[in-house]
């Protein structure tokens, strides 16, 4: 009951439009590739460097991990597929059982168009993403009559408790704030997070911090899926230097596919475009080294430990990982 139902790019921009109002600016196109902490702190930037009293990390998963979340955050990935239907639900709805399926439906000019997502999995721990599509194509289909137009997928990290982590990177500091692991549910744990740390800046107390709190010990809640996911972390280093699930000799690709091979010491990760360029770059992640994997769907190589993103070029376009893969000459 009661529903309310956001449109994601609108409720962005309004935001925006308060935030410049009252002085804020905001810079696109500048990646923060570094953080030094003092009075005031320095962002590094690829455009320069940025000094403030506080300072935020709310780029998804933590680039700078002074708080330990590397172990404590695990990246997942879902997917979306939207179109035309013969039957609308009448609200938002999502399964109880697996595998997960969730509903909503989308204004689009004088149509409405339905929305279906799901078949999350770890990052880069997937190999047939364009099956999950297929899935939801199937599924929606079925269920709703779904014509699928548009689709799309997404990132996010979750806890090992399921809650974010929001506050200080350190015990003992104020300069330094982070938000992350929202675990799907991006509208309502940013906004709890921004009022958080909002209140925490302007010395205020709120009733959520300790529940959200990025240094909480929650050991009966969270000792399994820590070991299991971590476990998968460091078989995931260890197997995929020795047998990559992608193994495939670079003149073996045919357009379209990708693969991964050792050149004497290195692991090099080898795309082969439609119009059958070869590209290859260093199929070691930047960030702890772990071995990416390609993702077909996106046309992206994706790491399986702690979910950067890289394009067939190698530039990075989700983190933790800063630095870009190393070009390899065929």
């Amino acid at each position: 009951r009661d529903q309310a139902q956001f449109h994601p790019r609108k409720y962005l921009l309004a935001l925006l439009d308060v935030f410049t109002r009252n002085g804020g600016r905001v810079y696109e196109k500048t990646r923060a590739t570094g953080l030094n902490e003092g009075h005031p702190c320095v962002v590094e930037t690829t455009g320069g460097e940025v000094r403030a009293r506080h300072v935020v990390l709310a780029t998804h998963y933590p680039f700078v991990d002074r708080a330990l979340l590397f172990p404590r955050v695990h990246p997942k990935r879902s997917y979306v597929v939207a179109g035309p239907a013969d039957r609308l639900p009448d609200g938002m709805f999502i399964s109880s059982t697996e595998p997960t399926r969730s509903v909503r439906t989308i204004p689009d000019g004088d149509r409405t168009l339905l929305l279906v997502s799901g078949e999350g999995h770890p990052t880069g721990q997937e190999y047939d993403t364009e099956e999950r599509y297929v899935n939801l194509d199937r599924w929606g289909a079925e269920h709703f009559g779904l014509a699928t137009e548009y689709r799309w997928s997404t990132q996010d990290g979750s806890s090992v408790d399921q809650l974010p982590y929001v506050g200080t990177i350190r015990r003992g500091s104020d300069d330094v704030y982070t938000a992350t692991a929202f675990n799907k549910w991006g509208f309502t744990n940013g906004t709890t997070a921004a009022e958080i740390i909002a209140d925490a800046i302007a010395g205020r107390s709120n009733e959520w911090a300790d529940l959200f709190d990025v240094h909480r010990v929650t050991v009966t809640q969270s000792a399994e899926k820590f070991v299991t996911e971590n476990t998968k972390v460091a078989i995931h280093w260890v197997r995929d230097r020795a047998l990559h699930p992608q193994r495939s000799s670079a003149d073996d690709l045919a357009p379209g596919e990708a693969g991964v091979h050792r050149e004497g010491t290195r692991m090099v990760a080898a795309y082969r475009d439609e119009a059958g360029e070869l590209h290859q770059v260093s199929a070691i992640c930047t960030h702890l080294a772990c071995v990416v994997a390609w993702n077909p769907a996106e046309k992206t190589w994706d790491c399986p430990c702690h979910g950067s993103r890289f394009d067939h070029h190698g530039r990075v376009i989700q983190g933790p990982a800063v630095q870009d893969l190393e070009r390899v000459d065929p």
